[in-house]
């Protein structure tokens, strides 16, 4: 038995291997950073760490502020609660103490409600089939192994519920993302992707639900996602992304046994990541549903045989809709299928479709949850079709798991929905007839970080800014530049909050309660005044925020949609995106109200007037996109930067732009700029393989450029017994 390396004080356990804290054998949620400084002060207990030498070893690779390390400090207080104060001491004009007694805990065969193994050693390398092969040949079991000691493990059948209230375990704990689960028939075993311990490609795996290393079932260089169980239990489909195809899947089938080739059953359209899709089979085993966003051959759901000889269509997406149905999902009998309408950006609805013995559509989908800005991730039957569990939240905020009743016929809920006492931040999911739940639970941390982008910073270093555990994103500097606007889902949902431009003293401003606000911009006028972008029923709309009242008010009607807005250099109009004519266009409006006209024709987004003439706007919202410009009284348009990351990650500067650029990976993204008169693209800064975020903004000096970036993505998969 290998030796886990893990701390004891008061109720409290640290286990460093697993990378959680358990208070009397439940576990604490903390944030990575909060994790990693718990474990550096338990490591050496009494030891007076200078604040330098934390920041150091929290942040090796960034310079940041006291700030960020004030903040993790009370964080980490505030989960450790009452007596943490006494554990972790300040000292004065220094930095801090671990005060309290620790033991070293012996290695047990299974942590208190901790049913992960560990993660198997990386690969050396993606292309070698070899290491790959003594990597399978190395674990706990086989493949076949896996399937014959499910039963002798865990046994036939989830856990009996105990009669306290139900409670989320940690099922993995491994470096990367796990996600899309699906288990067994019998709920013994789960099958899921994970980007693996190089965190380089997504594959499917197979895994006990309790102890035992993950098996790949998958070693495709292609990203294999979204895989479901056959109802006898002997194969899995998934999705595969196609080479060389930002559009193009491939519906797969593999042995669950793993010990037979895998076959191709169809080739579908998906429009969106692979990730936010599932496949679902009919109770008899014979079709797999799945979404197609092929316009040529009909948006919708349609079912695919096994043996890849047939096909044949659920559903027709309304003309009207965004993006495809999809996340189908059949009850026990198959007599219904559940599944996801978009009918906005940002949100979408759970409807229910009435099916024959032969699976052959009666009537039309009922609709049973109601149209708001909420977005629904993914969505099972309850062991007794009496309900619905789905997990939702608002575009970017945070999400929970929800239980629906249904009435008999269940074509309408019998009542309200109710928020399940765990599951937060719940994607997606996969319940099982037995009544174990298992889900995906992502805990992504995005910063704004600030940056010197004068002539002598001939190595800028970015400082994190307006620190939190949770998501910042679309900067904007006031006027003076003494502030800063900016997103951030601290409170829950998308809000605006204004602070010093180095993020301290942070207040909240708006109170949209739900609809996804983004994109401030102050006035170039007064610093009395921010533009921004909100949702509300569905539609994006334009509103002005006013500081002195902190009251709003909406510029567009609610007829029509409008998203990135900006001033014009004089405040006189307000330049913004809609999709009016099919496709995302720049229009102009007096910024007090009154009609639109439009800019673009060729497509265009957050344009922005610039000081040498000419009007710098995104071609389209997809990411990577490109930088045109045309003149601000009219003219042809003129191409100045492929490889944007994304649409609104660009600021106008007096002689150039300031942008993000997104390379061939995550390790090949940049803070650029492009000079107005030559065009000449010059690298300022890597990222350092850290994924780019929504927004950036431009100091009134041009010394600064702060922009958003994914600090840290936690995805693991929780399992909860007794779901009814």
């Amino acid at each position: 038995m290998s030796t886990s390396e893990s701390y004891h004080f008061g109720e409290y356990r640290v286990d460093v291997d697993q990378r959680v804290v358990l208070r009397a054998g439940e576990a604490i949620a903390l944030s990575p950073k909060g994790f990693e400084l718990l474990v550096l002060l338990v490591r050496r207990p009494r030891h007076a760490f200078s604040r330098q030498e934390l920041m150091t070893a929290l942040w090796p690779d960034t310079f940041v502020e006291e700030a960020n390390l004030s903040f993790q400090v009370s964080t980490l207080r505030k989960a450790l609660g009452d007596g943490a104060a006494h554990w972790i001491e300040t000292v004065p004009k220094h930095g801090y103490r671990f005060a309290a007694d620790i033991q070293t805990v012996a290695p047990t065969v299974e942590p208190p409600h901790m049913p992960a193994g560990q993660p198997p050693v990386a690969p050396s390398s993606r292309g070698g089939a070899t290491s790959r092969l003594r990597w399978w040949a190395a674990g706990a079991l086989g493949a076949c192994g896996l399937a014959a000691l499910a039963y002798a493990v865990v046994g036939r059948r989830p856990a009996e519920p105990s009669d306290g209230p139900l409670q989320a375990t940690r099922l993995t704990a491994y470096e990367g993302t796990e996600r899309t689960p699906s288990l067994s028939p019998d709920g013994s075993q789960v099958a899921f992707s994970w980007n693996g311990p190089a965190q380089d490609n997504y594959d499917i795996y197979v895994k006990l639900v309790g102890p035992g290393e993950p098996i790949p079932l998958t070693t495709n260089p292609a990203r294999d996602d979204s895989p479901a169980w056959s109802p006898d239990g002997q194969e899995i489909a998934f999705l595969r992304r196609a080479p060389h195809s930002d559009t193009t899947v491939d519906v797969m089938v593999v042995p669950a046994l793993g010990h037979a080739a895998e076959r191709r059953i169809g080739t579908i359209t998906l429009r969106t990541p692979v990730a936010n899709h599932r496949l679902s089979w009919t109770p008899d085993g014979h079709w797999i549903a799945s979404a197609d966003d092929d316009p040529a051959k009909g948006r919708g759901i349609w079912l695919l045989s096994r043996d890849g000889h047939d096909r044949r269509r659920l559903t027709t997406t309304p003309h009207d809709e965004k993006s495809s149905d999809s996340k189908p999902v059949f009850s026990s009998d198959g007599r219904h299928m559940a599944f996801v309408r978009p009918p906005g950006v940002g949100a979408s609805e759970i409807h229910i479709l009435a099916l024959s013995a032969a699976f052959e559509p009666i009537g039309s989908p009922a609709r049973v949850t109601t149209r708001s800005a909420v977005q629904v991730l993914d969505l099972a039957w309850s062991g007794d079709d009496a309900a619905l569990v789905f997990s939702s939240g608002a575009l970017f905020g945070q999400s929970r798991l929800n239980r629906l009743p249904l009435r008999s016929d269940r074509l309408a809920p019998s009542g309200p929905a109710v928020v399940l006492p765990f599951g937060e931040q719940a994607s997606t999911l996969s319940l099982s007839r037995g009544g174990r739940l298992i889900y995906s639970a992502q805990f992504r941390d995005t910063s704004l970080a600030r940056m010197d982008v004068t002539a002598n910073a001939s190595n800028p270093i970015a400082a994190v800014v307006a620190p939190s555990t949770y998501d910042e994103a679309t900067p904007a500097y006031s006027r003076d530049g003494g502030r800063i606007a900016f997103i951030s889902t601290r409170t829950g949902n998308m809000e605006l909050f204004v602070s010093n431009a180095d993020g301290a003293n942070p207040r909240q401003v708006t109170s949209m309660g739900g609809p996804m606000c983004s994109n401030p911009q102050w006035s170039p006028i007064d610093d009395d005044r921010i533009l921004f972008n909100a949702r509300r029923d569905l539609r994006s709309a334009v509103y002005v925020l006013d500081l002195g009242t902190v009251t709003t008010r909406q510029l567009t009607t609610e007829r029509d949609e409008y998203g990135e807005a900006r001033w014009s250099r004089d405040g006189k109009w307000i330049y913004a995106a809609s999709p009016r004519t099919g496709r995302d266009e720049v229009w102009r409006m007096p910024s007090d109200g009154g009609a639109a006209v439009q800019i673009t024709r060729n497509g265009g987004t957050a344009a922005t007037e610039a000081a040498d003439g000419f009007l710098y706007y995104a071609k389209e919202q997809s990411s990577p996109t490109s930088i045109w410009r045309m003149p601000v009284a009219g003219g042809p348009e003129t191409l100045v930067v492929d490889g944007l990351s994304y649409a609104i990650n660009f600021a106008v500067g007096d002689r150039g732009l300031y942008f993000v650029s997104a390379g061939e990976s995550r390790f090949d993204t940049a803070v650029e700029y492009l000079e107005f008169g030559s065009l000449t693209r010059t690298r300022l800064a890597d990222l350092g393989g850290r994924h780019p975020w929504f927004g950036v903004a431009l100091s009134p000096d041009q010394h600064s450029f702060m922009y958003s970036v994914v600090q840290n993505v936690n995805t693991n998969l929780m399992v909860v017994d007794g779901v009814r």
